[in-house]
């Protein structure tokens, strides 16, 4: 039976571009919101804020719970069910630089209107969008597994 991972992912935007971070794996690349796992004791905005530190070299200033979605393996995959929980960055401080650890490879300023025709996982772009146009979101979403 997989284990259940918290994915705690934070949403920035800046001239009409969303701030995602490029991952690699298997040959296959990706964009994921900049977050990642929540470790025991940790609350969830503290977990963020390491995350974007520890990834792209920042401090991060923690607004809102945006959304929340869930990715679960389909029967016989041995994979993590991923919860993610999705918080809007108000501001950073510090210049972007990415911390590769192998899977990470880059960032990348997304504009918004590409962002439905971007390999996102969690495909979570209708949420985003939706939390963008200050419309209430799928506040919850079970995504496809990719």
């Amino acid at each position: 039976m997989p284990n259940r991972r918290i994915r705690i992912a934070g949403i920035f935007i800046q001239n009409k571009s969303l701030l995602l971070v490029k991952h690699k794996k298997n040959n296959k690349e990706y964009f994921l919101l900049p977050g990642g796992a929540q470790e025991n004791g940790e609350s969830m905005t503290d977990a963020l804020k390491r995350e974007w530190e520890e990834e792209l070299s920042v401090k991060a200033s923690i607004g809102e719970c945006a959304f929340i979605g869930e990715s679960i393996p389909p029967n016989g995959v041995d994979k993590n069910h991923i919860l993610q929980f999705v918080f809007q960055i108000k501001s950073f401080s510090g210049v972007l630089k990415v911390n590769s650890d192998g899977t990470l490879i880059d960032f990348a300023w997304i504009p918004l209107i590409n962002l439905e025709k971007t390999v996102l996982f969690p495909d979570c772009a209708t949420q985003i969008i939706d939390f963008l146009n200050n419309k209430r979101p799928c506040f919850y979403k079970k995504y496809k597994w990719i």
